[in-house]
C-alpha cells in the first residue's frame, strides 16, 4: 500500500540529491487492509529527506489493556491520548533533544533484549524519558470513549485466526 489511501495517487515520499520518487510504503498483508482507515503522505520536513507517513488503524479495543477514564466507577469509559506537532517549536525541540542526549543514550543502552519483560520495562522507560523531553513541544489532546460491550467478542476455542480470516473474506464478498 503506497501513500494513496485518502491522499493523492503517486504523492512523492522521497526527495534526495537525484530527484523525487515514491519509495515509502506501508507493508501489511491483504487480510489487514480493512483496518487501515487512513494512509497519508505528510509534507516534507527539515529532519529527513523522506516524507512522514500518517497511518490510522481501526482496531477493536481490548478493555483490559485500555486506560479507564478517571471518575468512572465501572471502568466503562476509555481514553486515548493524541499528540500534535507544533512546527514553530522545532528549533527549541531540537536543542532540548541535544541537551538531553546523555539521558536518551543512557536509556537506550539499558534496553535489554534478553527477556520480553525486561525489554518491555526498558522500552517503557525509554518511551517515558522521550515523552518527558518532548511534552513541552507537543499539543496533547485526550479523547474519551464509552466502551461498548458489543465490540468485545468471546470466541469459542475452535474459532481461530483462520476462521476469522475466512469470515472476513465472506463478509467482504
Amino acid at each position: 500500500m503506497a501513500g494513496i489511501k485518502n491522499g493523492f495517487a503517486n504523492d512523492f515520499t522521497f526527495c534526495g540529491a537525484n530527484g523525487m520518487s515514491v519509495i515509502d510504503y506501508l507493508l501489511v498483508p491483504v487480510s489487514l487492509f480493512p483496518i487501515v482507515r487512513q494512509l497519508i503522505v505528510s509534507n516534507f520536513t527539515t529532519f529527513s529527506d523522506h516524507a512522514f507517513l500518517h497511518i490510522q488503524l481501526s482496531l477493536l479495543c481490548n478493555k483490559q489493556n485500555s486506560t479507564p477514564f478517571p471518575g468512572d466507577e465501572n471502568g466503562e469509559k476509555l481514553s486515548q491520548d493524541k499528540f500534535k506537532w507544533n512546527d514553530e517549536l522545532k528549533e527549541q525541540c531540537r536543542d532540548c533533544l541535544l541537551n538531553n542526549m546523555e539521558k536518551i543514550n543512557l536509556c537506550r543502552e539499558r534496553i535489554d533484549f534478553d527477556r520480553q519483560q525486561l525489554f518491555d520495562n526498558s522500552l517503557a522507560e525509554f518511551t517515558s524519558t522521550l515523552n518527558d523531553i518532548m511534552a513541552p513541544f507537543l499539543k496533547k489532546r485526550t479523547n474519551n470513549y464509552k466502551s461498548c460491550r458489543s465490540n468485545i467478542c468471546d470466541d469459542k476455542p475452535w474459532f481461530n485466526a483462520q476462521c476469522k480470516d475466512l469470515h472476513r473474506r465472506y463478509i467482504n464478498c
